[in-house]
């Protein structure tokens, strides 16, 4: 049974200027795979010789990206014909799993050229539609996710243990609350329900065995091990199910393990929270699949001060904890952020309709009001009462929460670019955040 069907794919022409040429070749439409896994390729060269990045994009959340590695005689051959200088690989192929694509799904193919000094120039090449049967395990779920999902240094430990005080909630009491044990189950069922991958993961010759460290995707999943069609079917669905309820059932028994220990015995929810620009951005739209009554927070900060926070906790723990963020120009960092945040709105505009935005200027001056909207999208005991003895219990100033402050205070770290950062950097972040500030509400 197919699995995936391509629909459409429709080309875009390339700037001129830019680019001798490029193509995405595979897939076409009208073709089909039979396994949670999907390989584009093409190839593309640059003017000017320069490195170009291929990005495959799903509701605007980064799947997988490459630069050109494969060599294409056919494209070397017509372009050297025309005396234009190629180098040895104009091609690229890239694979990723397809699990959390929605029964319609669209990609869209991106040509990057980064840029030291200013923003990435990003084309895009292909648009692809297609269809996916849709993952159909049998394990029913009591316990709902409440996934919180935005930039680190946005509250989102602060958030996280708001919700952890209500009786219908459970989280991980661990400071900076960052268990994520439904992402490591589903992972699970990603990858061991995977085709073989005889080069980067477990081999036929039972290595898995004397390396107890090392198990990964199934090497007998592959030719001719499932040709026979009864157990490619077992495989390629069966198999991947039961691994879907493998992992629903253990994110249930051990969030229900928690309620336990927190005596928490009407909990309806538990929370996780995930970072943007993460190895972890399909997790999101894998959890909508399986959990139809999640509850997703989009948690956000003005982005400039977030880019103060991020260069001020570096050097407060005297060390690089934000690793990506660390050794970069001023130029580069202020594109990175750019480039993280263009991500959380693309998510944001995708799942508006059943997600709630909570803005961290919102929770500071309003906390009440904010937190009894919070409890209101989550349909949990909202009143006024209830709200305040939340807010009670967590405001102690914590030796843990101490070490995640910037600022003097809460109120000291709304609008601090305006003291943090010189004019002309304040106008460098006012233009290149423009569309991304006004998209989630705030004023440029």
């Amino acid at each position: 049974m197919n699995i995936i069907e391509i629909v459409e794919v429709s080309k875009l022409p390339l700037d001129p200027e830019l680019y001798f040429g490029g193509n995405v070749d595979i897939p076409v439409a009208g073709s089909v795979t039979e396994e949670y896994n999907l390989e584009i390729a093409g190839w593309c060269l640059p003017k000017n010789n320069r490195q170009v990045q291929i990005e495959i994009l799903y509701s605007g959340s980064l799947q997988a990206e490459t630069g050109l590695n494969l060599v294409r005689d056919d494209v070397n051959a017509h372009f050297t014909s025309q005396q234009i200088p190629v180098p040895e690989k104009t091609g690229f192929s890239i694979g990723f799993k397809t699990f959390h694509l929605a029964r319609n799904f669209e990609l869209t193919v991106d040509l990057v050229l980064p840029d030291k000094d200013k923003r990435e120039k990003r084309t895009t090449i292909a648009k692809i539609k297609g269809t996916q049967v849709p993952l159909t395990p049998t394990f029913k779920p009591t316990i709902q996710p409440i996934m919180v999902y935005g930039p680190g240094r946005s509250g989102s430990t602060w958030v996280m243990n708001l919700l952890g005080m209500h009786p219908e909630v459970v989280i991980d009491p661990h400071h900076p609350y960052e268990v994520f044990g439904m992402t490591y189950w589903l992972q699970l069922a990603r990858i061991l329900g995977s085709p073989a991958d005889l080069k980067n993961s477990a081999t036929p010759d039972a290595a898995y065995l004397t390396n107890p460290n090392w198990v990964g995707s199934n090497p007998y999943n592959r030719s001719p091990m499932i040709d026979p069609p009864a157990v490619k079917h077992w495989f390629r669905q069966q198999y991947v199910n039961d691994l879907v309820d493998f992992s629903l059932r253990s994110i249930e028994n051990f969030n229900h393990s928690l309620a336990v220990s927190q005596n928490k015995p009407r909990a309806r929810y538990f929370a996780e929270k995930y970072l943007i620009g993460s190895e972890i951005d399909w997790v999101p739209q894998q959890v909508w699949q399986l959990y139809p009554h999640a509850k997703e927070i989009f948690l956000v900060r003005d982005f400039r001060d977030w880019f103060c926070s991020l260069r001020s906790f570096n050097l407060k723990r005297g060390f690089e904890n934000f690793g990506e963020y660390s050794n970069l120009t001023e130029a580069e960092f202020v594109e990175l952020v750019r480039k993280r945040s263009s991500w959380l709105l693309a998510n944001w505009e995708f799942r508006k309709n059943k997600s709630f935005l909570l803005r961290y200027e919102d929770l500071v001056a309003k906390p009440r009001e904010t937190l009894r909207s919070v409890f209101s999208y989550l349909e949990l005991d909202a009143s006024p009462a209830f709200i305040e003895d939340i807010l009670q219990r967590s405001s102690g100033n914590t030796a843990e929460l101490q070490q995640h402050k910037t600022s003097q205070d809460l109120n000291s770290s709304v609008g601090r670019w305006k003291r943090d950062l010189n004019p002309e950097l304040q106008a460098t972040l006012n233009r290149e955040y423009a569309e991304i500030l006004t998209g989630f509400g705030y004023k440029i």
